[in-house]
């Protein structure tokens, strides 16, 4: 640096005696020399000779070269000095001055740009993928911001482009697939939002490109986050938390490709957002069934749970967040078979936060989704028409003294639109009430009370007939305890049970079964929440070690004048209210049925218009009028094309295997 002060003093003196050598002959220079245009004027000359006789020395050159290349590389370390700057930024004016710029000053610098980061490319193996993304965002950064005090700004962009060159270009495909994949790890939307626009970039620098960098970074994306949907949707083992991390992954790809994130929306927004779609979908058809049944199941703890501390448009959209995984769903007729019984149940047990949320969730899942919600809106309808029969039952009794409403509430469904699982209880034994398989032997004051509203209701409508599924039912009893009086909320399998103890003290299991006449599933079940479960209102009088739960017929169970709790109103969890593997076993019976006639009339449909079509168009056109509810196997088509060939709906063409005609 200190021979660059020399050159530039040299340079100014030069200056300082062309202007005094213009100004002695300052009439020649601007009369004599004007007729004579290939005669250069007196400064230009002077110019001419410093540039021929100084600058296009390889002496001057090279020292030069030593000069640019040892500012650059103090400028990039940060040890440049502002007296080395103030020096090089005159030299530069001069190179500008002489117009030998470019010769002098951006092509050295551009070389030792390239092979400063060509060497720093090399040592990649000393870096994590994701710390050697930082360090390329980090230089091509630092060069758009070096040397702008002395070199044109062309100069920079082109130094900027160079490191973007050296350190990206040579390394696509680790800082598209490693690195992305640990920056969607760490959730990181800042970084990886950079990471698209130094690759966007890298793509746009050059147009020599084999395959695009910008392609390869969506093609790695799709593929890192089908892979991750598909991990979660096959980790049987935390199913639990299944819709939870969906959530949490799809809302951070949301905002990194959100518009205050993305630079340009109109290109980016489509491409990631349709690469997210792909690879959900992807991952969802990876399992069969289960991911639609827990995104309806969570959406049935939701709306049990309530909005808590949230607003209402805070839960509505936590709500449609949900209702966007859905979407990717093969299954849309699982999802709508679990919802619908969920709904169902939060309705007459009367666990659902609000109607109001209900009916906005339905309004979107039938604008947005599949207009066959809008029928659920019938059971809203059910259940006010049941209030009104209600009252009215009520006013009867009030006209009758002589049997007095017990407090009956009765809610009457219509079995086409709420979808009631039906429970067969056991065979009745010989000499009891009935030879028919019941579910459920009611106590007599309990019996009576059904009997008068199923008269109350034939009365007003003489041509339907009720059936009762006690298994929903609930009712409240009061127990005396040592604390007082206690109100109990119960299931109705619960209360029979309970309402034996006011006979007499104590019941074996096996007499409990042959009065009730439940399944002994459900008895055992009703047995541990009320003698084994938190609030044991029963006692067991059998000695059994304390942690054993399993319900034996030989088991004696008494009422438990020992239970103490401070509320005066308890609920006792019934656990017949959760899905139970049965429940759950048929609901995926109903939907194979649901399935099998879908494609049995899809097929006569296309055949009836059709009349006659080969055997892969006719997979092909049932697959996709199928499509908005399931995606159906190839084979599941072919069983049912064979069965409707058994029905004589359609027939194969004589002479051919693989061709169909329509029997009409």
């Amino acid at each position: 640096m200190d021979w660059l002060a020399k050159f530039n003093e040299r340079w100014h003196w030069w200056q300082r005696r062309l202007d005094v050598l213009r100004s002695t002959l300052l009439y020649l220079d601007s009369v004599f020399l004007i007729p004579h245009e290939e005669r250069l004027p007196i400064r230009d000359h002077g110019l001419q000779i410093f540039t021929n006789t100084v600058l296009e020395s390889q002496t001057v050159y090279l020292k030069l070269e030593d000069v640019i290349r040892q500012w650059s590389s103090d400028q990039r370390e940060g040890r440049a000095k502002l007296a080395e700057t103030k020096r090089l930024q005159t030299f530069v004016e001069c190179a500008i001055v002489l117009e030998r710029y470019e010769d002098n000053v951006e092509q050295p610098y551009l070389k030792f740009t390239s092979e400063h980061y060509a060497q720093k490319s090399d040592t990649i193996p000393n870096y994590s993928p994701l710390e050697y993304l930082k360090v390329c965002i980090s230089d091509v950064a630092r060069e758009e911001q070096t040397g702008k005090s002395v070199l044109r700004d062309e100069t920079v962009r082109m130094a900027a482009v160079v490191a973007l060159q050296k350190l990206v270009t040579p390394h696509v495909e680790i800082l598209t697939g490693d690195a992305l994949s640990a920056i969607i790890s760490a959730r990181d939307t800042a970084l990886l939002v950079k990471l698209n626009n130094i690759i966007e970039r890298a793509t746009s620098s050059s147009a020599h490109w084999t395959a695009s960098p910008t392609d390869s970074l969506v093609a790695h994306y799709r593929n890192d986050i089908f892979q991750r949907v598909k991990d979660i949707v096959l980790d049987t083992d935390n199913d639990a938390k299944m819709v939870d991390r969906l959530l949490d992954l799809k809302e951070f790809l949301d905002e990194c490709t959100s518009p205050q994130w993305l630079d340009d929306l109109d290109k980016n927004d489509r491409k990631y957002t349709y690469a997210t779609s792909e690879a959900f979908e992807r991952g969802f058809a990876c399992r069969k069934i289960k991911p639609a049944e827990l995104i309806a199941k969570h959406i049935d703890l939701l709306m049990r749970q309530g909005q808590k501390a949230s607003s209402d448009a805070e839960f509505f959209a936590q709500m449609k967040r949900v209702l966007t995984l859905y979407r990717f769903s093969p299954d849309k007729d699982v999802f709508r078979t679990f919802y619908t019984r969920a709904l169902a149940k939060r309705m007459l047990l009367g666990r659902s936060a609000s109607d109001d949320f209900e009916k906005e969730v339905l309004k979107v899942l039938s604008e947005s989704y599949d207009a066959a919600f809008s029928d659920l809106t019938q059971m809203f309808s059910d259940l006010a028409i049941s209030k009104d029969l209600v009252d009215d039952y009520r006013a009867v009794k009030r006209g009758q003294p002589a049997r007095p409403d017990p407090g009956l509430s009765v809610m009457v469904l219509q079995h086409s639109v709420w979808p009631v699982i039906r429970k067969v209880g056991k065979e009745a034994k010989a000499g009891k009430a009935t030879s028919n398989s019941v579910e459920l032997v009611l106590p007599s004051q309990m019996q009576v009370a059904l009997n008068d509203y199923t008269k109350f209701y034939e009365g007003r409508h003489a041509n339907r007939k009720l059936t009762w599924a006690h298994y929903l039912g609930t009712a409240t009893l009061t127990g005396r305890f040592p604390l007082g009086k206690k109100e109990l909320s119960v299931s109705l399998y619960q209360a029979a049970v309970l309402l034996l103890f006011s006979e007499r003290e104590s019941w074996s299991v096996e007499e409990i079964e042959e009065r009730t006449m439940l399944a002994w599933t459900d008895l055992t079940l009703t047995i541990q929440s009320l003698a084994l479960g938190r609030k044991r209102v029963l006692k067991r009088v059998t000695a059994r070690a304390e942690k054993d739960v399993r319900v034996r017929k030989e088991d004696i169970f008494a009422f438990n004048e020992e239970f103490t709790d401070t509320k005066h109103k308890l609920h006792i969890n019934s656990i017949q209210q959760n899905d139970t593997v049965e429940e759950t076993q048929q609901a995926v019976k109903v939907i194979d049925q649901y399935r099998d006639a879908s494609l049995d009339a899809a097929i006569v449909r296309i055949m009836k218009g059709a009349k006659t079509m080969k055997n892969q168009q006719l997979v092909n056109e049932t697959i996709e009028g199928v499509a908005k509810h399931f995606k159906p196997e190839v084979r599941a088509i072919k069983l049912r094309i064979d069965s409707l060939i058994e029905r004589e709906f359609i027939a194969r063409k004589d002479g051919t295997s693989d061709t169909f005609v329509y029997l009409a």
